[in-house]
């Protein structure tokens, strides 16, 4: 399961999906974006010690 914010419901298709539907979803840029959070917190992490 997903959540969209409005602007993505406004300004793409995906509001028409049904649960079961095939989609593509881009994780190169979904996980350059976890790592970046992982690591500036791992980093703050250290930081602490």
């Amino acid at each position: 399961s997903v959540s969209l914010v409005q602007y993505t419901q406004e300004h793409t298709n995906l509001h028409t999906r049904k649960p079961g539907d095939r989609v593509n979803i881009e994780t190169d840029i979904i996980a350059r974006y976890v790592e970046a959070m992982l690591g500036n917190r791992a980093e703050a992490e250290l930081k602490l010690i």
